[in-house]
């Protein structure tokens, strides 16, 4: 804890750029970011000691644990996912799950639009949604779901709102700015750990942790095992 407020953990494996951070509602303490082309799960937790331990916190001082649900990754989810549980279980700390592509809209500078995020999901889709935000809070204009990128695009030309775009999936769509769409940042491609320890310290203060047993990733879609799994159960015998 300090004088301003519980610091949080913020956990994101969603993509390649994974991120660890350390916030609470008085700013930012500290952040990681790995570019990491094999799996998170050999880097987070070394990642989370040495993350502390350059802050000079224990992990009991900690106000809770924030971790990005997803959509996302696969593996980065579960690694992101199965790392938080494990910390909360060995100290005790409440669990805030915070959904990727909201935490992304939360972080963007929209100037008054609508914010329209949009994640590679790979296969020829992408995970994408619409928000706008109100306060400290935003509320789903579209709803995050896993489609191609002209069925995304087509959905949020419809809502007839004026829009910014964000997300490693917005350069997927047609050009921004032949669509009728603001490009925001490139800082904001891809989801931030400081942003997700932010939230968590957010729904902290309103009491929304979630319990263990209740933390889920959040895929919107079936894994290309699975689907591989479907489509041979679908051929004639």
């Amino acid at each position: 804890m300090t004088s301003a407020g519980p610091v949080l953990l913020g956990i994101d494996t969603t993509t390649p750029l994974g991120g660890l951070a350390l916030a609470g509602r008085h700013g930012l303490v500290a952040e990681y970011a790995t570019d990491v082309r094999g799996s998170h799960a050999p880097r987070v937790m070394r990642g989370v000691e040495r993350l502390l331990a350059d802050a000079g916190l224990a992990a009991g001082e900690l106000g809770g644990i924030g971790v990005s649900i997803g959509p996302g990754s696969f593996t980065g989810l579960r690694v992101g996912v199965a790392t938080a549980m494990g910390l909360a279980r060995a100290t005790g700390l409440p669990l805030f799950a915070v959904p990727t592509l909201e935490a992304m809209a939360w972080g963007a500078p929209a100037s008054g639009r609508a914010v329209a995020v949009v994640m590679n999901a790979r296969m020829g889709e992408v995970y994408g949604a619409v928000y706008r935000s109100h306060g400290e809070w935003v509320t789903a204009l579209l709803p995050a779901c896993a489609v191609t990128p002209e069925e995304f695009l087509t959905a949020a030309l419809a809502l007839e709102v004026p829009l910014a775009v964000c997300g490693t999936g917005a350069d997927l769509l047609r050009a921004p700015t032949e669509a009728g769409l603001e490009r925001l940042a490139i800082l904001f491609d891809h989801p931030r750990a400081a942003t997700i320890a932010w939230r968590a310290a957010c729904l902290r203060e309103r009491g929304e942790a979630t319990p263990i047993g209740e933390l889920r990733p959040v895929y919107l879609k079936a894994s290309q095992a699975e689907r591989a799994w479907a489509r041979r159960q679908a051929e004639p015998a």
